[in-house]
């Protein structure tokens, strides 16, 4: 039956307020039911109150049973810690201290182990540089490099196997590194292989022939080779030192390595302080260079230009069609005389070879006309007069001269 007086309601604190079977927040509820109906924790706030306070003995009484137990373990662990520190025997982990150990593998306190791995990390710190230190060396590497030519193989750098085109750690630029080293020593290798040039390889043979009425000596550099490994040093890589009997002195300095490439150099000695019916000491001085390899190569090379304007003719070369090559020989004795004009080749290391071929001509009056015929193209001979009196026999200079190519 309904009170005679109303319930007010109660307002629920905020633990107690809780969802009903219509799902609405129940914020305040009357003392008790306010209905015939048996009071509970829904209908009434002392219901309510009564039923948590009921949960909360229980909770305290499980929470007891437990801090009895904590409390016993705590009790027992308190025991053994004093007993162990009381006894000294304090416990420090051990551990393999693997390569921080002599012997290797030994096994240490883990404080000394730490110990040991801090001192080894600074040392290798100290060594290796910082982080940004070892990336800047990272980063050092050529930005073209992988489009470089490589040395050892026909291909760019990228094209090497085991080639790390995008470098981003130490181990790839090590890789590298090792990589373009190798390919930089085949390189010099093959270059090393290629000049393997000396200043033994360079051959100077030369011989003068006088000419009375050019007034001219003309140095014809039979056999001689320059490699291409050298060079002259400007216009004075070589250098002629003329002195005849009297002691006068003549030079002329000239390009070595183009004089050799020609055959031939003329100096002119007319207006010189030399004697004109004399024989002449010629020293050849020379300097050249080599860049690969670097070699710089000089000497003196004397020679003896005889001076035969009395009795040798003036022989004037040329090359002609056969091939063949041609003289003109304008005798200077007339009666009395044989001359013996000798074609040789210019095998073998002397500065002529053997005689291939020989005209003879007795007291010939006028300028003559002869060739040697037959010849190989392209090919370097020599002719040599031979003049032959009742008296004696000259052997004038060999003159040079290379045949055409067909």
């Amino acid at each position: 039956m309904t009170p005679a007086t109303p319930y007010f309601p109660i307002q629920l604190p905020a633990n107690l307020k809780f969802i009903n079977a219509s799902g609405n927040t129940v914020s305040q509820l009357p003392p008790v039911a306010a209905t015939a109906q048996l009071d509970n924790a829904q209908t009434g706030a002392i219901s309510l109150n009564l039923a948590a306070t009921n949960n909360l003995i229980n909770q305290t009484a499980v929470i007891n049973q437990t801090l009895i137990s904590y409390n016993t373990q705590l009790t027992s662990l308190q025991t053994q810690i004093t007993a162990i520190n009381t006894s000294g025997a304090v416990a420090i982990p051990q551990v393999n201290g693997g390569c921080l150990t002599s012997p290797v593998g030994q096994v240490l306190p883990i404080n000394v182990a730490v110990t040991n791995l801090i001192s080894n990390t600074c040392a290798y710190n100290t060594v290796l540089g910082t982080t940004t230190q070892l990336t800047n060396a990272i980063l050092a590497q050529c930005n073209n490099l992988n489009t470089l030519q490589a040395y050892s193989q026909n291909s760019v750098m990228s094209g090497l196997t085991g080639w790390i085109s995008t470098v981003t750690n130490i181990a790839q630029s090590f890789n590298n590194l090792w990589l373009a080293y190798c390919d930089m020593r085949t390189g010099v290798t093959q270059a090393l292989a290629q000049s393997s040039i000396t200043c033994a390889d360079i051959t100077l043979n030369y011989q003068g022939v006088y000419s009375m009425s050019a007034k001219t000596i003309t140095m014809y550099f039979y056999t001689s080779s320059i490699p291409s490994n050298f060079s002259s040093s400007g216009s004075s890589s070589g250098t002629f030192t003329i002195t005849d009997t009297y002691g006068n002195v003549y030079t002329q300095s000239f390009n070595l390595y183009s004089t050799v490439t020609t055959g031939s150099i003329v100096l002119n000695i007319g207006a010189s302080a030399l004697a004109q019916n004399v024989t002449y000491e010629a020293v050849l001085s020379y300097s050249l260079t080599s860049t690969t390899p670097s070699l710089g190569c000089s000497g003196s090379i004397p020679n003896t230009i005889i001076n035969n304007t009395s009795t040798c003719p003036v022989v004037v070369l040329s090359a002609i069609a056969g091939p063949a090559i041609q003289y003109i020989l304008t005798p200077t004795l007339i009666s009395n005389v044989t001359y013996n004009v000798s074609l040789i080749n210019s095998s073998g290391s002397t500065s002529v070879g053997t005689v291939l071929s020989t005209n003879s001509y007795n007291n010939p009056s006028t300028p003559t006309i002869g060739s040697f015929t037959g010849l190989t193209p392209s090919t370097l001979y020599f002719v040599r007069v031979t003049v032959i009196t009742s008296e004696n026999t000259t052997i004038c200079p060999a003159q040079s001269q290379l045949t055409g190519g067909s």
